[in-house]
């Protein structure tokens, strides 16, 4: 019952994208345009409508128990943030409201192959140790804690705070940016520049979120050696 209309054409890179509504409610979002290749508009755009439809779920089923969604309590926005001939990075980010005492937001990045539509994730890009490449953590949510409490917050703390020259707060409610658990499950997204960050604070503190960026050349030697592209 989904019906998504044409709203607009942007260029991004010198490349077409075209930007679709939902009749229903307000969620946007954008298919590859003309000037990509048949074979990738045919592997990819089945993807992004698959992600679009997908939102727009989040947003009808955003209701109360006193009125019929009609998608306004999700407000979403999606920025295109990397092209390249083999990889299209993106982000969206969300305000929810439906019921209750706190509304929340938050932030999701997208990596996808353009010759073959595989979506990857933060720890198919990066690796930083063998444990997350063996494939044990993908199947067992203890290793993949483990690892990510024990290696990635750590180590990508420490790249943030070189980069970022982070400090411990004297004033116990400002933002703690050094805490490695505020690093375990992060948002991330893929820029031109590199990619950013975003710690995940408890909602109280939520506003402490915010993306920091590290720069491809210092991620470089983290690189997953099953993630197929180089880091630029």
């Amino acid at each position: 019952f989904l019906e998504f209309k044409k709203q607009k054409t942007t260029l991004y890179n010198n490349k077409e994208f075209v930007w679709y509504s939902e009749k229903h409610c307000d969620s946007d979002f954008f298919r590859l345009g003309n000037n990509f290749s048949e074979k990738t508009k045919t592997v990819i755009n089945p993807v992004l409508e698959e992600i679009h439809i997908q939102n727009t779920l989040t947003q009808l089923n955003c209701s109360s128990s006193f009125e019929y969604s009609k998608g306004q309590g999700v407000q979403s926005s999606t920025t295109i943030n990397f092209l390249n001939a083999n990889l299209l990075g993106f982000e969206t980010f969300n305000y929810w409201d439906c019921g209750g005492a706190h509304p929340d937001f938050g932030g999701n990045g997208y990596l996808i192959d353009l010759n073959n539509g595989k979506e990857y994730e933060i720890d198919d890009i990066l690796a930083f140790d063998k444990s997350v490449t063996s494939g044990d953590s993908e199947n067992n949510f203890t290793a993949f804690s483990k690892y990510r409490t024990d290696f990635f917050a750590p180590k990508l703390l420490a790249l943030l705070t070189a980069e970022h020259h982070f400090v411990k707060p004297s004033d116990g409610d400002s933002c703690d940016y050094t805490n490695e658990e505020y690093w375990n499950f992060i948002s991330w997204s893929y820029t031109e520049k590199g990619i950013t960050f975003t710690p995940y604070f408890a909602r109280v503190e939520r506003s402490c979120e915010e993306p920091f960026l590290v720069p491809f050349e210092k991620l470089k030697k983290y690189k997953n050696p099953k993630f197929p592209y180089e880091l630029k």
